[in-house]
């Protein structure tokens, strides 16, 4: 499928040098990620305000106090045996700050080590055969849920933040997430390259994913997913392509490999995530967001061929910027001295 023109992508183009070329990110052993295996289920909440309770039985919520604290939940999607290493349960959530305010961070551990979910998380489930590989996603904003948390790629280790605009955190004003909205680790949608499918320069975030299972993942939960395809969104002038992919364990995902299969088993389900996207900015009196290849989505093949570009492009990003590291958990001397929770039954017998 050849690329399509954008629109509202030239000023900034002109502004901006295209770099001489890309790093291979196969084989460079920039971010090599330890072996992982077992690890006790950890995820983050649902995106609950202070105070209210989930009534989900596979949530359990915890006071708030001032210093980072595990949460541990019971695995809310079947994992399969992944081809790598990598066990997303090994990654552990501690959040810093009361949700809904700008200091709140959910920071990330890895083996009682501080990890960043953006880098020490490998995005091929199958790094030996990529281009028909399974892929880990990272969720940041659970379906049916409208607050705008992200990874924060400037910040040391990357946490996910919730975004703010003027002084003030934003949620989405055109309503719910219809879907679980996240992105990929080791990967980076480049503000100084331009993308060849829109004809804009990157956005400076990792590629987004939307994923279309019937559950909703939580904030900070890793899961393996299968790419059906994607949505060449461009937004304020800039490339911020959408993945679409259902994650493992979800019944979709014996049943669908492309994003025809797809639209076979949820007639309108790819017309109204493009309608969403496109209007939801509306809602802020903002203009509609544009797409390449006419609003259309392109199939899975591409849609890989995109994510392989953009690993390779975060290969440069390090290559050039360095990881940005804490050498611990905000507010502890040392991560493996935080409070550990092991299972939700322990919880409940010292409550």
């Amino acid at each position: 499928m050849g690329a399509a023109p954008s629109l509202g992508c030239g000023a900034r183009q002109q502004q901006q040098n295209m770099r001489g070329g890309v790093a291979a990110a196969q084989g460079n052993g920039l971010v090599p990620v330890s072996a992982l295996k077992g690890g006790a289920p950890a995820r983050a909440p649902l995106d609950l305000a202070p105070g209210e309770e989930a009534d989900e039985e596979n949530i359990e919520t915890f006071p708030h106090n001032d210093s980072a604290m595990d949460l541990v939940l019971k695995p809310s999607n079947k994992m399969g045996a992944p081809a790598s290493s990598f066990n997303p349960t090994a990654l552990v959530a501690h959040e810093t700050g009361v949700r809904g305010t700008l200091e709140w961070r959910m920071h990330f551990t890895i083996n009682d080590k501080v990890a960043s979910p953006w880098h020490d998380v490998p995005l091929y489930a199958n790094p030996s055969s990529p281009a028909t590989s399974d892929v880990h996603m990272l969720c940041e904003i659970p379906k049916w849920t409208r607050r705008k948390f992200e990874i924060a790629p400037k910040e040391p280790s990357s946490p996910i933040k919730q975004d703010s605009k003027k002084g003030k955190v934003r949620e989405y004003m055109w309503g719910d997430m219809m879907f679980n909205y996240g992105a990929l680790p080791q990967t980076w949608e480049d503000p100084d390259t331009v993308d060849p499918d829109t004809g804009c320069m990157g956005d400076a975030d990792p590629i987004d994913c939307i994923e279309v299972g019937n559950r909703p993942m939580q904030t900070g939960e890793v899961a393996r997913v299968k790419v059906l395809g994607a949505l060449a969104m461009i937004d304020d002038g800039e490339a911020d392509w959408k993945l679409v992919a259902v994650r493992e364990g979800e019944p979709l995902y014996q049943t669908c490999h492309d994003i025809d299969d797809l639209k076979r088993e949820l007639p309108g389900v790819v017309a109204a995530i493009h309608h969403w996207l496109k209007m939801y900015k509306t809602a802020e009196g903002k203009e509609e967001n544009s797409f390449a290849f006419d609003g259309r989505a392109v199939d899975r093949t591409k849609a890989m061929s995109v994510v392989a570009h953009t690993h390779e492009l975060w290969a440069e990003y390090l290559n050039k910027n360095g990881r940005n590291t804490l050498d611990a958990l905000p507010g502890t001397g040392d991560a493996g001295a935080l409070m550990r929770v092991s299972s939700i039954s322990s919880i409940a017998s010292s409550s």
